[in-house]
């Protein structure tokens, strides 16, 4: 007979099977790439500890990964507005080169920048975006609609293809 923690134990390797590319998606545009698989980690982490078990709602775990990243930024101070312009100067291209979508992305709020990261890199609905953002869901649904207007204005029609979510 299988030990509980076993049984635990698989079911968190079964959640992280079927979500753990949402969740990594997810911890990029809360964190950038360096630092999102120490986010998505930690997460886990703190969920297993807390003794939570699969299943687990996808939010729950997205809400984690966002508080954690909410934490840490207090805790560093950064200074986010000199962040976005860093970000935004260097999304700045000439019409006549392609732009990086990530980039573009990147450039966004945060807050813009994580609803379309959960559109569209996690796939989920816009009640679950706003349980996740902690905000009505006519918030979300407009932020989104902003962003695609601003990412579709700044790239070619071609590229636009992957803002059609």
């Amino acid at each position: 007979m299988p030990r509980p923690d076993s049984n635990r134990t698989e079911s968190w390797r079964a959640f992280y099977a079927e979500h753990g590319s949402r969740l990594k998606a997810f911890a990029v545009a809360l964190v950038g790439g360096s630092q999102s698989e120490d986010l998505v980690q930690e997460a886990l982490v703190r969920l297993i500890r807390r003794g939570d078990s699969p299943p687990l709602t996808i939010a729950y775990a997205l809400t984690t990964m966002r508080r954690i990243a909410i934490d840490a930024g207090k805790r560093k101070r950064r200074s986010d507005g000199k962040r976005q312009e860093a970000l935004r100067s260097e999304a700045s291209v000439p019409r006549d080169e392609e732009p990086d979508v990530q980039a573009l992305v990147l450039s966004l709020s945060d807050a813009e920048r994580q609803t379309i990261a959960l559109r569209l890199w996690c796939g989920l609905g816009f009640p679950q975006i706003a349980e996740i953002l902690e905000e009505p869901v006519g918030t979300t649904r407009a932020r989104y609609s902003r962003a695609l207007s601003q990412l579709r204005a700044q790239i070619s029609p071609s590229a636009s293809e992957v803002l059609h979510a």
